[in-house]
Protein backbone atom coordinates (compact mmCIF):
# COMPACT_ATOMS: atom_id res chain seq x y z
CA UNK A 1 0.00 0.00 0.00
CA UNK A 2 1.49 3.56 -1.39
CA UNK A 3 0.93 5.85 1.55
CA UNK A 4 1.32 9.85 1.27
CA UNK A 5 4.62 11.09 2.71
CA UNK A 6 4.20 13.47 4.91
CA UNK A 7 6.66 17.05 4.45
CA UNK A 8 7.59 19.79 6.76
CA UNK A 9 7.69 23.06 5.80
CA UNK A 10 11.01 24.41 4.82
CA UNK A 11 10.93 27.14 7.20
CA UNK A 12 9.68 25.18 9.86
CA UNK A 13 6.73 26.34 11.16
CA UNK A 14 5.10 22.86 11.79
CA UNK A 15 7.05 22.47 14.54
CA UNK A 16 4.88 20.31 17.97
CA UNK A 17 2.31 22.94 19.23
CA UNK A 18 2.80 25.44 16.70
CA UNK A 19 -1.23 25.77 16.17
CA UNK A 20 -2.52 28.01 13.62
CA UNK A 21 -3.57 31.13 15.41
CA UNK A 22 -5.65 34.38 13.93
CA UNK A 23 -3.54 37.08 12.52
CA UNK A 24 -5.26 40.72 12.05
CA UNK A 25 -3.44 42.06 8.91
CA UNK A 26 -4.63 45.91 9.49
CA UNK A 27 -2.85 45.84 12.85
CA UNK A 28 0.88 44.32 11.42
CA UNK A 29 0.42 46.59 8.45
CA UNK A 30 -0.11 49.87 10.84
CA UNK A 31 2.69 48.83 12.90
CA UNK A 32 5.09 48.66 9.88
CA UNK A 33 3.19 51.79 8.64
CA UNK A 34 3.96 53.97 11.47
CA UNK A 35 8.06 53.02 11.60
CA UNK A 36 8.02 53.70 7.74
CA UNK A 37 9.41 50.60 7.32
CA UNK A 38 8.82 48.07 4.36
CA UNK A 39 7.18 44.73 3.81
CA UNK A 40 10.78 43.51 2.43
CA UNK A 41 12.89 44.62 5.32
CA UNK A 42 9.86 43.28 7.76
CA UNK A 43 10.28 39.75 6.24
CA UNK A 44 14.04 39.87 6.08
CA UNK A 45 13.98 40.41 10.12
CA UNK A 46 11.59 37.25 11.00
CA UNK A 47 13.20 35.10 8.26
CA UNK A 48 10.00 34.73 6.11
CA UNK A 49 9.17 35.55 2.24
CA UNK A 50 7.82 39.34 1.39
CA UNK A 51 4.87 37.16 -0.08
CA UNK A 52 3.80 35.52 2.65
CA UNK A 53 4.25 38.99 4.71
CA UNK A 54 2.42 40.89 1.45
CA UNK A 55 -0.58 38.33 2.47
CA UNK A 56 -0.41 39.19 6.07
CA UNK A 57 -0.18 42.99 5.80
CA UNK A 58 -3.25 42.67 3.22
CA UNK A 59 -5.36 40.84 5.39
CA UNK A 60 -5.58 37.98 2.86
CA UNK A 61 -4.26 35.50 5.29
CA UNK A 62 -6.62 35.02 8.14
CA UNK A 63 -4.63 32.25 10.12
CA UNK A 64 -0.92 31.76 10.51
CA UNK A 65 1.60 29.64 12.45
CA UNK A 66 1.48 30.67 16.18
CA UNK A 67 5.77 30.96 16.06
CA UNK A 68 5.16 33.53 12.92
CA UNK A 69 2.82 35.70 14.98
CA UNK A 70 5.57 35.37 18.13
CA UNK A 71 8.34 36.77 15.42
CA UNK A 72 6.11 39.37 14.10
CA UNK A 73 5.25 40.64 17.36
CA UNK A 74 8.89 40.71 18.63
CA UNK A 75 9.92 42.38 15.46
CA UNK A 76 7.57 44.98 15.94
CA UNK A 77 7.86 45.39 19.82
CA UNK A 78 3.91 44.80 20.23
CA UNK A 79 2.09 42.40 21.89
CA UNK A 80 1.26 38.97 20.70
CA UNK A 81 -2.06 39.13 21.73
CA UNK A 82 -2.58 42.58 20.20
CA UNK A 83 -1.38 40.75 16.45
CA UNK A 84 -3.98 37.72 17.05
CA UNK A 85 -7.10 40.11 18.05
CA UNK A 86 -7.28 38.80 21.82
CA UNK A 87 -6.40 42.25 23.36
CA UNK A 88 -8.33 44.89 22.08
CA UNK A 89 -6.09 47.83 22.57
CA UNK A 90 -2.61 48.51 22.83
CA UNK A 91 -1.35 49.08 26.05
CA UNK A 92 -1.04 53.00 26.55
CA UNK A 93 -3.99 53.75 24.53
CA UNK A 94 -6.31 51.49 27.08
CA UNK A 95 -6.36 55.22 29.10
CA UNK A 96 -8.44 56.65 26.91
CA UNK A 97 -12.14 56.70 28.20
CA UNK A 98 -13.70 55.34 25.50
CA UNK A 99 -15.55 51.76 24.56
CA UNK A 100 -15.06 51.25 21.54
CA UNK A 101 -12.18 49.88 19.60
CA UNK A 102 -9.76 52.00 17.75
CA UNK A 103 -8.00 51.31 14.53
CA UNK A 104 -4.63 50.10 14.87
CA UNK A 105 -2.97 52.94 13.34
CA UNK A 106 -4.52 55.11 16.39
CA UNK A 107 -3.33 52.64 19.04
CA UNK A 108 0.10 52.34 17.86
CA UNK A 109 0.42 56.46 17.97
CA UNK A 110 -1.37 57.30 21.32
CA UNK A 111 0.12 54.24 22.91
CA UNK A 112 3.68 55.60 21.39
CA UNK A 113 2.85 59.02 23.27
CA UNK A 114 2.11 57.20 26.23
CA UNK A 115 5.16 55.23 25.90
CA UNK A 116 7.49 57.80 25.53
CA UNK A 117 5.78 60.81 27.70
CA UNK A 118 5.78 58.44 30.86
CA UNK A 119 9.28 57.57 30.36
CA UNK A 120 10.68 61.05 30.08
CA UNK A 121 8.09 62.41 32.68
CA UNK A 122 9.61 59.30 35.03
CA UNK A 123 13.16 60.40 34.32
CA UNK A 124 12.11 63.88 35.52
CA UNK A 125 11.19 62.43 38.74
CA UNK A 126 14.23 60.52 39.36
CA UNK A 127 16.48 63.58 38.98
CA UNK A 128 14.64 65.70 40.94
CA UNK A 129 13.64 62.94 43.91
CA UNK A 130 10.20 61.33 44.60
CA UNK A 131 10.27 62.69 48.16
CA UNK A 132 10.51 66.51 46.26
CA UNK A 133 8.11 66.02 44.22
CA UNK A 134 4.13 64.65 45.76
CA UNK A 135 2.55 61.93 44.25
CA UNK A 136 -0.87 64.51 43.75
CA UNK A 137 1.19 66.64 41.72
CA UNK A 138 2.98 64.20 39.42
CA UNK A 139 -0.37 62.56 39.10
CA UNK A 140 -1.41 65.76 37.70
CA UNK A 141 1.57 66.57 35.35
CA UNK A 142 0.54 63.06 33.98
CA UNK A 143 -2.82 63.32 33.09
CA UNK A 144 -1.66 67.21 31.47
CA UNK A 145 0.74 65.04 29.52
CA UNK A 146 -2.11 62.74 27.95
CA UNK A 147 -4.86 65.58 27.05
CA UNK A 148 -2.17 67.59 25.54
CA UNK A 149 -2.49 65.26 22.22
CA UNK A 150 -6.43 65.36 22.66
CA UNK A 151 -7.77 67.72 19.95
CA UNK A 152 -11.23 68.08 21.61
CA UNK A 153 -9.66 69.22 24.34
CA UNK A 154 -7.54 71.88 22.32
CA UNK A 155 -11.15 72.83 20.94
CA UNK A 156 -12.43 73.67 24.13
CA UNK A 157 -9.25 76.13 25.07
CA UNK A 158 -9.36 77.86 21.71
CA UNK A 159 -13.34 77.52 20.74
CA UNK A 160 -15.55 79.71 23.06
CA UNK A 161 -18.31 77.90 24.00
CA UNK A 162 -17.20 74.52 22.58
CA UNK A 163 -17.72 71.43 24.83
CA UNK A 164 -15.84 67.93 23.46
CA UNK A 165 -17.90 64.58 23.74
CA UNK A 166 -17.50 63.00 27.25
CA UNK A 167 -15.63 59.47 25.64
CA UNK A 168 -12.63 61.85 24.59
CA UNK A 169 -13.24 60.88 20.59
CA UNK A 170 -13.51 63.00 17.46
CA UNK A 171 -16.82 63.90 16.76
CA UNK A 172 -19.40 61.85 14.78
CA UNK A 173 -19.88 64.76 12.72
CA UNK A 174 -18.92 63.49 8.67
CA UNK A 175 -18.26 66.67 7.76
CA UNK A 176 -15.88 67.65 10.86
CA UNK A 177 -12.38 67.39 9.49
CA UNK A 178 -11.64 66.22 13.39
CA UNK A 179 -10.94 62.81 13.00
CA UNK A 180 -8.94 59.81 14.06
CA UNK A 181 -6.55 60.69 11.38
CA UNK A 182 -5.90 64.11 13.14
CA UNK A 183 -5.24 62.34 16.11
CA UNK A 184 -2.32 60.35 14.45
CA UNK A 185 -0.94 63.27 12.84
CA UNK A 186 -1.00 65.19 16.15
CA UNK A 187 0.37 63.30 18.52
CA UNK A 188 3.60 61.96 15.45
CA UNK A 189 3.78 66.00 15.31
CA UNK A 190 3.72 66.48 19.36
CA UNK A 191 6.84 63.66 19.53
CA UNK A 192 8.65 65.95 17.22
CA UNK A 193 8.12 68.91 19.13
CA UNK A 194 8.55 67.16 22.34
CA UNK A 195 11.59 64.96 21.00
CA UNK A 196 14.55 67.32 23.04
CA UNK A 197 12.89 66.86 26.02
CA UNK A 198 12.03 62.99 25.93
CA UNK A 199 15.79 62.17 24.32
CA UNK A 200 17.05 64.81 27.71
CA UNK A 201 18.52 67.09 25.97
CA UNK A 202 16.23 70.06 27.42
CA UNK A 203 14.12 70.59 30.44
CA UNK A 204 10.21 70.31 29.77
CA UNK A 205 8.30 73.53 31.16
CA UNK A 206 5.83 71.43 33.73
CA UNK A 207 4.68 75.06 34.62
CA UNK A 208 3.69 76.20 31.00
CA UNK A 209 1.90 72.83 30.95
CA UNK A 210 -0.17 72.91 34.13
CA UNK A 211 -1.07 76.42 32.46
CA UNK A 212 -2.43 74.60 29.53
CA UNK A 213 -3.81 71.60 30.84
CA UNK A 214 -4.09 72.16 34.77
CA UNK A 215 -7.96 72.74 35.10
CA UNK A 216 -8.53 69.69 33.05
CA UNK A 217 -6.06 67.60 34.87
CA UNK A 218 -7.49 68.83 37.86
CA UNK A 219 -10.35 67.54 37.01
CA UNK A 220 -9.49 64.35 35.89
CA UNK A 221 -7.15 63.50 39.19
CA UNK A 222 -10.49 64.33 41.38
CA UNK A 223 -12.33 61.89 39.40
CA UNK A 224 -9.79 58.76 39.51
CA UNK A 225 -9.48 59.95 43.35
CA UNK A 226 -13.32 59.90 43.68
CA UNK A 227 -14.24 56.69 42.23
CA UNK A 228 -10.80 54.51 42.68
CA UNK A 229 -10.08 53.11 46.13
CA UNK A 230 -6.36 52.55 45.60
CA UNK A 231 -5.83 55.60 43.45
CA UNK A 232 -2.47 55.98 44.51
CA UNK A 233 -1.07 52.60 42.88
CA UNK A 234 -3.22 53.50 39.52
CA UNK A 235 -2.05 57.26 38.71
CA UNK A 236 0.41 57.13 35.83
CA UNK A 237 2.62 53.58 36.27
CA UNK A 238 4.93 52.94 33.86
CA UNK A 239 4.93 49.78 31.70
CA UNK A 240 7.65 47.36 32.54
CA UNK A 241 9.48 47.31 28.61
CA UNK A 242 7.83 48.82 25.52
CA UNK A 243 4.30 48.57 25.47
CA UNK A 244 4.30 46.01 28.92
CA UNK A 245 5.36 42.87 26.58
CA UNK A 246 8.32 40.40 28.88
CA UNK A 247 11.40 41.14 27.98
CA UNK A 248 13.66 39.41 25.89
CA UNK A 249 16.64 37.10 27.29
CA UNK A 250 20.21 38.05 26.09
CA UNK A 251 20.22 35.26 24.13
CA UNK A 252 16.90 36.73 21.99
CA UNK A 253 18.57 39.91 21.87
CA UNK A 254 21.29 38.57 19.95
CA UNK A 255 19.57 37.08 17.47
CA UNK A 256 17.57 40.24 16.39
CA UNK A 257 20.91 42.69 16.56
CA UNK A 258 20.03 43.80 12.55
CA UNK A 259 18.23 47.06 12.68
CA UNK A 260 15.84 48.59 9.97
CA UNK A 261 18.28 51.49 9.96
CA UNK A 262 21.17 49.10 8.91
CA UNK A 263 18.84 47.66 6.15
CA UNK A 264 18.25 51.50 4.86
CA UNK A 265 15.32 52.57 6.77
CA UNK A 266 15.57 56.48 6.94
CA UNK A 267 12.53 56.71 9.65
CA UNK A 268 12.87 60.21 9.80
CA UNK A 269 10.99 60.80 12.97
CA UNK A 270 12.41 58.50 15.74
CA UNK A 271 14.80 56.17 14.08
CA UNK A 272 12.62 53.15 15.40
CA UNK A 273 14.97 49.82 14.93
CA UNK A 274 13.10 46.79 14.41
CA UNK A 275 15.47 44.57 17.28
CA UNK A 276 12.47 44.47 19.70
CA UNK A 277 14.15 46.06 22.00
CA UNK A 278 12.93 50.04 22.04
CA UNK A 279 10.79 50.07 18.93
CA UNK A 280 8.58 52.68 20.67
CA UNK A 281 11.33 54.07 22.15
CA UNK A 282 13.69 57.47 21.47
Amino acid sequence: MITKRNRGSRRGWDKPGDEMVPILGDRVNAALNAYEASITQLAEEVGDSQQTISLICRSVTKKTRRTRVTSLAEVLNVPEEWLTGQMDQLPGSETWIDFRTKPAAWQLAVAQWSHRTKSAHGRDLDEIGKKAMPFEVFLRQGFALTFLIHPGIWREILLDGYCSCAEHSAPDDPDDPLTEDTQVQFANALLDILDPWIKGKYKLNYRNLMGIMGTRAEMAAQSLEAKTANWRGVGHALPADGLGRKKRTSRQGKERQTSVKHQGCNNRRRNAKFNGHQCLGP
